[in-house]
């Protein structure tokens, strides 16, 4: 049986086709807003439009990114997570934070925490 690791109650859910996007870069940031959880077998989001679980054996990059300056004035990160899904690869873009009017610093230290608990749970 999976165990929790880690769980943050707001996290905003993106994909690198939305950022690219003319709303995710002018206007909103994020697809959808839910929890994150971290399993030592998975990673888990789930919200009111959509839920997904990774197994953590499928990821294959984890990396951090930030959104364009013109949808967030200051440099707000997030986590890149590059995946296998049968055989092809997915990626999701994922911000952790608080709370949605949480300041952009404590998400930044959120978001490279998240990295690192990410990264030692996968061996990466």
């Amino acid at each position: 049986m999976a165990q929790d690791i880690r769980t943050q109650k707001c996290c905003y859910l993106s994909t690198p086709e939305h950022v690219r996007s003319f709303i995710g870069r002018f206007f909103y940031i994020a697809t959808a807003t839910g929890e994150l959880r971290l399993t030592s077998e998975s990673l888990v989001f789930t919200s009111k439009k959509i839920s997904f679980e990774i197994p953590l054996s499928a990821i294959t990059e984890i990396s951090t990114g930030h959104y364009a300056r013109t949808a967030k004035l200051y440099r707000l990160d997030y986590i890149t997570v590059k995946y296998d899904k049968h055989g092809k690869s997915e990626t999701v873009l994922l911000t952790p934070t608080i709370y949605w009017g949480s300041t952009i610093m404590e998400t930044n230290e959120i978001v490279a925490s998240w990295i690192k608990s990410l990264k030692m749970q996968c061996h990466l």
